[in-house]
């Protein structure tokens, strides 16, 4: 069944520091009940009467590798800081670092085979 929100999409407003704060206690509140958003971003949270209202849940099997994606993607996409950080935490950063450092070894590569083939 779909609802209608009645709100705006934080993609169109700035986030200060309180809408910030809401936003994570809507995603704390998700993990609590053993839940994950699975794809944080802007369009997925609408401000609705002074709350946030978080849309298209991932349904996703929680677990706490995938809260800690949560938490990571908070800080990463909308620059709210994590309040816990455990191994999991440390294991979704070093992923995405090593996933940026293949994709840069990448272009090394095919510049060196192909120098114009970066420039189209």
């Amino acid at each position: 069944m779909l609802e209608y929100i009645e709100g705006e999409c934080i993609s169109n407003i700035i986030l200060n520091d309180e809408i910030k704060t809401k936003i994570k206690a809507k995603v704390e509140e998700l993990h609590r009940h053993n839940m994950v958003m699975g794809d944080i971003q802007t369009s997925n949270f609408i401000l609705s009467h002074g709350e946030i209202r978080i849309i298209d849940c991932s349904g996703k099997y929680p677990n706490a590798y995938r809260k800690a994606e949560d938490r990571f993607n908070l800080w990463n996409r909308l620059g709210i800081a994590p309040t816990t950080t455990d191994f999991y935490c440390f294991l979704v950063s070093y992923e995405k670092f090593l996933k940026q450092q293949i994709r840069l070894l990448k272009r090394k590569i095919l510049y060196k085979i192909n120098p114009l083939h970066l420039a189209k």
